[in-house]
């Protein structure tokens, strides 16, 4: 029996993993750089000149609309990687376990759910005990707020309890009820679900050696 995620396959997640941290990196040093040039290039100018508004609202791009767009695709994309990666630990758990319940037939949606299915039906040890599982879960949060009200917490049910949460995470603020995403909040979004991803899947390969252990 192979197991289902190989190591080439496996290497290709923390690929696509490694891509994202490259971007992230080259985009936020390029961004830096235009904003020093912008604020050399302003320090130059009257105040009363039209070429300072210019120049002013051309640092307040670079220094915030930029960043903000840039983090906030980058994080959703790491997220949709991990839920699809989570997706397929459950299609393959079926599969290879030969499990006669399906994720699909259990209630709920997105990543708690496919913990459970994890968990409970395929008897993996989910490490949900970890602190990389525990940012996952707030991520969970963030990434709702940013799909559908844009990154509004006030716009969001429950709108007290999730600004409680985003209030203990690490290079996240939040400014009149919207998300803004530190420089290093990318960086260690990466990392988290890197190091998750490496552990259910040394779990999983240790769930497949016990089956193929027990007599049949």
């Amino acid at each position: 029996m192979n197991f289902p995620l190989d190591r080439t396959t496996h290497w290709l997640i923390n690929f696509e993993i490694q891509k994202l941290q490259d971007y992230v990196t080259r985009i936020e040093s390029f961004l830096q750089s235009e904003l020093s040039e912008l604020e050399q290039a302003i320090d130059l100018v009257d105040k009363e000149d039209d070429l300072w508004d210019f120049y002013y609202g051309k640092i307040y791009v670079m220094s915030e609309e930029f960043p903000t767009v840039l983090r906030y695709s980058v994080f959703t994309q790491a997220y949709s990687l991990l839920e699809h990666t989570l997706l397929r630990y459950c299609k393959l758990a079926e599969s290879e376990l030969e499990l006669t319940i399906s994720h699909k037939d259990l209630a709920g949606n997105g990543i708690e759910k496919f913990q459970k299915y994890l968990k409970k039906v395929a008897n993996i040890s989910f490490p949900d005990n970890t602190e990389s599982w525990n940012a996952i879960k707030g991520y969970n949060i963030i990434r709702n707020c940013i799909a559908h009200t844009l990154g509004e917490v006030d716009e969001m049910r429950k709108a007290q309890e999730i600004t409680s949460v985003l209030s203990k995470m690490k290079y996240i603020e939040l400014d009149h009820s919207k998300i803004y995403l530190g420089e290093r909040f990318c960086d260690d979004v990466l990392r988290n679900i890197s190091d998750f991803l490496d552990r259910l899947e040394e779990n999983y390969k240790e769930r497949i050696m016990l089956l193929e252990a027990s007599p049949r």
